[in-house]
């Protein structure tokens, strides 16, 4: 059982990052991409420290809708992106191999997809195959995308300097919105439940969760396919 649950946790992580790889007619050496990838896996420990300074101010507002608000965008979107464009950014993009914008996204994911891999341990490991099966549609590809945009802007700062200041700031901003977006009404959800007020966030801001993620997949795909 301990093998299937490390397995769901891990499959969807592989699988999407084959894909992003395949995408590439250029393919990047595995080496570099699985670096990539355990960079991600390492950007967890920062995230951890950080917010563990901070999360108690979060946790102590008292409007469950707005707690969960905060906590998707501080404790959850704005460190893990951060923490993942400085993998994109400052190793990635360094590299001899990285030499074609379609690089950009295919570091971008492998970074991300680094840490929801460990990430996606963490909580499969508490909540079984049915929430590895719910993270596998979800939150591991949400990370991907938010890795494929990131990446994206990378690229167009090492491929086009004069502009540079201006793609890196993009490529930290975008994906945080989304990520800030897939995770308010979640967040905010479980908050209110916790508290017991169930009914305090709104179901129609739950199609934040979807629409999130139809947006971020249908731009990607329009991506690659003009690359």
């Amino acid at each position: 059982m301990a093998l299937m649950t490390l397995l769901s946790a891990v499959i969807p992580s592989a699988v999407i990052m084959i894909w992003f790889h395949r995408r590439d007619v250029f393919p990047e050496p595995r080496a570099v991409l699985w670096k990539t990838f355990s960079w991600g896996v390492v950007s967890t420990l920062p995230v951890l420290l950080v917010v563990n300074v901070y999360d108690g101010a979060v946790d102590s507002v008292a409007d469950p809708a707005l707690r969960g608000v905060l906590s998707a965008f501080f404790s959850a979107a704005l460190p893990e992106e951060f923490f993942k464009f400085l993998v994109v950014a400052l190793f990635a993009a360094r590299l001899r191999d990285f030499d074609e914008p379609m690089d950009g996204i295919v570091y971008g994911v492998a970074a991300s997809l680094g840490f929801a891999t460990l990430e996606n341990l963490l909580y499969v490991a508490e909540g079984g195959i049915v929430t590895a099966a719910v993270r596998a549609v979800t939150s591991v590809p949400g990370h991907a995308l938010y890795g494929a945009l990131m990446g994206m802007y990378v690229a167009r700062a090492k491929f086009d300097p004069s502009r540079a200041n201006r793609h890196l700031a993009l490529g930290l901003l975008v994906p945080t919105l989304f990520h800030g977006l897939y995770d308010a009404p979640l967040l905010a959800a479980a908050a209110a439940y916790e508290d017991g007020m169930p009914d305090a966030v709104a179901g129609p801001w739950m199609l934040l969760v979807p629409v999130t993620l139809l947006i971020m997949g249908f731009w990607v795909k329009r991506l690659i396919e003009t690359l």
